[in-house]
């Protein structure tokens, strides 16, 4: 469980850092309206709430992890960061294609 939140966390960053970088060069936007609230206070603002926000969660998931129902919300979670790394992978070898 230990690994599956804390890898959660890492996805969670490099999301964050990926985003922050695609919205603010213009090649994309914050689809999630409250992170897209975040981002318009500032970068820091955006990625202090983006890690406060999936750090609160993981730490409720951790808190209760003798619940069986955890683990499942643990792994739907990482699914779901997972997803969303592979979309960032996708971008940038479409960026990367369009800059050579």
């Amino acid at each position: 469980m230990r690994t599956l939140l804390v890898s959660t966390w890492l996805l969670n960053l490099m999301d964050a850092l990926l985003t922050l970088g695609v919205v603010t060069s213009g090649l994309a936007v914050e689809a999630n309206p409250v992170m897209a609230a975040a981002l318009e206070c500032g970068p820091h603002v955006f990625v202090v709430a983006k890690l406060a926000l999936v750090s609160a969660g993981t730490l409720v998931i951790w808190r209760l992890r003798q619940n069986r129902f955890a683990l499942v919300g643990a792994l739907v979670v990482f699914a779901a960061y997972v997803a969303v790394s592979l979309v960032h992978i996708q971008s940038v070898k479409e960026l990367m294609r369009m800059l050579a």
